[in-house]
Formats: structure tokens, sequence, C-alpha cells
């Protein structure tokens, strides 16, 4: 955008104006609502006709709905981070991709179909990609809301000139935005719907601050959002952005709504903790030809492409990722950059699979950190050693952690960077009696389900014996370093019952806690 106003006073400015919105929008529609419902409450006390106090009856019901509605959103509230909105060159078409690919489970859920159709491959602008999933993953979500069961919000993308595009959401409201009054259109009766208010405060809060412009237009029997964005970078380099997935709110919500129930191979065919992997293939018939490869041996869950393929690797943690490069969106190279730098998913192996022979595009590949890169063909007898190999070696790495884990007194020696970060949190909670596996992932920003397949890969443990562990080596580190009875050192590393830590004890080290405090063990 032309603004010169500099990127941190326009997020400060968002963030204030968007507490003021909130709160004034929160605080309105809490008096609105009382007040409808005292007022009818007032008239069913005074005895008035059946149908008067039917009336009465029936609009302080929808006075408590729109309550309860109020506070399913403001519950979402306390789960939402206003990260800085930092510009970016980026291709807008990529990031439209993406969101509409984030919320085809939320729509799914809603019975509707999500869309997104555009006539431009590509589209560099400057803005920021966080602010885009705030704004647009607000809209849709309203959009999807507020649509009938069985329809399709078709997000479409046309250029309007080479600085501009032209973006509109087609939709079919389930309910009437067809304005009796002038002076309302059909934009604010759509965002002042009772379930919309907390996304309309912060779609409006954006357009406000960052001076984006939404009209809705009535088109037949259905209604079109438009929505103006910025205009046209001058540079054609684009910036790296997905670093920040993390941060996406759309993210999010496909995260939580996109977990299938079980894996997509047969579950009679491979016990529950067989390996899992992660096969990532727009194209159908090499997906279906990877998963008959694997699918007797392993648990196979399938990706469409690059973003999907992320969240599933996000939330499932897998044994090993087999991926195709050339993917839209986010390609097989991006995807693994992501993987490798992200905590929860840095250990897993990636084999890409490529049909390129450019020996340039070969060593991007490498520089991603992918642990193998096959030229198609593959034959099947390769690509079996070679994920064969790639998990070996991952047992072999992890039965070596965990057998220094339980042979020495601490974790100076180990070098990856999760478990350094794990080791440093443990170093200052493991004394707490209270502090539990629940503690520990909300203080590493994973879910217990991630943590676990995060610790029992890199570990060879649950995340309650991990702790256990952790908390033992210190106590045998006080008992002979600094000469602590056994009470002292099991107090010290969190344990409340001595019985019960003399137990864990002799299980951990083959011996009892007592051997320690004798002469000839404290030389």
């Amino acid at each position: 955008m032309s603004d010169q106003r500099s990127p941190s006073y326009l997020s400060d400015s968002y963030r204030k104006k968007l507490r003021y919105n909130l709160f004034s929008a929160i605080s309105s529609n809490l008096r609105s609502n009382i007040t409808v419902a005292l007022g009818n409450l007032d008239i069913i006390s005074e005895g008035n006709s059946v149908q008067y106090i039917d009336e009465s009856i029936h609009d302080v019901k929808n006075s408590l709905n729109n309550l309860q509605l109020l506070a399913q959103q403001m519950d979402n509230l306390a789960e939402m981070n206003t990260p800085d909105f930092v510009n970016k060159n980026v291709d807008l078409i990529k990031i439209l991709n993406i969101i509409v690919e984030n919320l085809k489970s939320l729509a799914a859920q809603k019975n509707i179909e999500l869309v997104f159709l555009s006539e431009v491959d590509r589209f560099v602008a400057i803005c920021s990609p966080l602010m885009l999933d705030r704004l647009f993953g607000h809209i849709l979500s309203i959009l999807i809301r507020s649509s009938k069961p069985s329809t399709s919000v078709t997000l479409l993308v046309s250029e309007l000139s080479k600085d501009n595009l032209d973006i509109k959401i087609l939709f079919t409201p389930i309910f009437d935005i067809s304005p009796n009054d002038i002076n309302i259109n059909q934009y604010h009766l759509l965002l002042s719907q009772p379930g919309n208010i907390i996304d309309s405060i912060i779609i409006d809060t954006i357009s406000e601050t960052y001076g984006y412009s939404s009209a809705v237009v009535a088109d037949g029997e259905h209604y079109l959002y438009k929505v103006e964005l910025p205009i046209v970078s001058n540079q054609l380099q684009e910036d790296e952005f997905l670093d920040e997935f993390n941060l996406w709110s759309t993210f999010v919500i496909a995260e939580s709504f996109g977990l299938p129930k079980e894996f997509e191979s047969d579950p009679t065919q491979n016990p529950a903790d067989a390996e899992i992997i992660l096969i990532i293939e727009d194209n159908h018939e090499v997906g279906r030809f990877l998963k008959k490869t694997f699918e007797k041996e392993f648990n196979i869950i399938e990706a469409s492409n690059g973003f999907e393929g992320l969240r599933k690797a996000v939330s499932y943690i897998p044994d090993l990722i087999l991926s195709d490069i050339h993917m839209p969106g986010v390609n097989g190279i991006e995807l693994t950059k992501i993987i490798k730098n992200d905590d929860k998913t840095s250990h897993i192996p990636v084999i890409l699979l490529t049909a390129d022979t450019f020996e340039a595009n070969r060593i991007k590949a490498i520089e991603s950190g992918a642990d193998e890169i096959l030229i198609k063909p593959v034959s099947m007898k390769e690509l079996r050693v070679r994920v064969s190999a790639l998990i070996e070696n991952r047992e072999k790495l992890r039965k070596s952690l965990e057998s220094g884990l339980n042979n020495k007194l601490a974790l100076e020696n180990v070098t990856d960077r999760f478990l350094l970060k794990l080791n440093s949190l443990l170093t200052d909670n493991f004394h707490r009696e209270d502090f539990s596996v629940e503690n520990l992932s909300d203080i590493i920003g994973m879910s217990p389900r991630q943590l676990q397949r995060k610790i029992r890969a890199v570990a060879g443990k649950s995340p309650n014996n991990f702790i256990r562990s952790f908390r033992l080596i210190k106590a045998k580190q006080m008992i002979i370093s600094q000469r602590m009875s056994v009470s002292e050192a099991a107090y010290a590393s969190g344990f409340n019952n001595l019985s019960y830590f003399a137990k864990c004890y002799k299980e951990e080290f083959g011996e009892s806690p007592s051997m320690r405090n004798e002469p000839e063990n404290q030389q």
C-alpha cells in the first residue's frame, strides 16, 4: 500500500481500535439483549393475554440465544493472538488459495462447498500475510456460517488492471439481507447477525486501520461480497511468509476441524502403533501408487497439496513424509523448510520426489533439509529400501538417545534443538510437584497429542515418563554431587511420596536410592 505510516504504528493502532471496538460491541449487545429479556419478563409478569405472553416468551428465548452465540464467540477471543502485521512482497493468489484450503474442513462441517477460482496465476503485492489471513478468514467464516446448506461459497479473482485485482465472494445467504431502509445496506445486515458480531468487528477494524473497503451486492438469487486489496508491488521477487504459518488463524481452524478420525489405510492390516507415513502428492494416480506400495506395512495419511500436508504433519507428527516437489501453492521444497524448522516436526525424515533433472533445483531441495531426493520414475524396490533405511536410522538414533537418557546424569550432550528446549523448561520446573504434561504442553506450544508423538519419536518415552526420568536424573545428581539425603532429593525433584520415589528410582537405575548414600558411593 501507499500508506506511509510504519507497520508497528499500524499494528499498535489496530490493536487499540480492536480492543475498543470489541468491548463496545460486546457491551452494546449485552445491554440490548438484557433490555429485551427483562422488558418481556415484565410483560409476562403483568398477566397479559396468552398470545401476548407467548410472543414475549419467544422474544426472551431469542435474546438468550443471542447471548449464547455471543458467549461462544467470546470464548474464541481468549485464544486469539494479534501479532504485528508486517508488510511483505507476497503472491496474493497463493495466500488466498491457502486460506480457502484451510477453511474447507470448516465449510464441510456446515455442508457448504468452499471453492477458489482465479483467472490470475500470480499477483505480487505489498501487504501483510497475517493481516490477509485474518481479514479473509473472518469474511469467509461469516459467509460459511450465513449460507444455505448444500450451496457453495466461491472466492473469485480476476485482474482489473496490472495494479489491482477484482476479488468477489459469491454466496447464497440463509436469511434475507434485502434492506428495507435506504440507510441500511446488505453489508451491515449481513455483519450484524447475532453470530457474526466478533468476526464483523475484526473485519471492520482491519478495514478501518489499513484502508480496505468491502461491500455486499445482489447478484440474482445470490450475493457478491466485494473486497478491495492493495496495489501491485514493484518487486517481482517474493518474500518468504510460510515461516509464520503457526500464527495464521485459519491454520488453527483447519487444524481443529480437519483431523480425520482414522488412518486412510485399512486399520485391520496394521496395528495402531505401526509407523505413520504421510504421502503428499497432487497427482491422484501417483498418490494411489505410493499408498499401495506402503499400506500393508505402515499406517498411511494422504494429502493432496503442500499446505494440507503441512497441516497433517503438524497434527499427526508422522514417522516419515513422502512428498512431491512440484505442487500448486506450497511446493515440496517450501514444505520441507517449514517441517525442518518447526520444533514439532524437525525430526521427521522427508523424501522428496521430482521429475526435475536440473541440478540447481536438486541443490535447492537438499538445502531445504530433505533427507532424500529421488528422481522419477522411481522403482518400487528402491523406494521401499530408502523409506526403510530412514525409519531404521531414526529408530537407532532414538534408542541411542533413550539409552543415554537412562544412563547419564543429565542431558548436557544432547544437541537436538527440541530436546535442548525441553531440557531448559524441565530444569526450571522439575522441582514443582504440580508440574504436569498439560503444563509442559502449554509452555512449549504443542497440543498434548503433538507432544506425545514428538517426545516418543525423539526420546522413546511418553511425556509423563520423560518428566519422571528427568526428575529422577536430577535427584540422582543431588544425592551424589550435593550429598543430599534421599528424602531431601525426592522432595526437591518434585516427588511427594518417598516409597513411590524409591520404586521409580530402582526401575530407572537398577538400584535403590539409599545405596547412593553409602560412603563408598560418595567418594
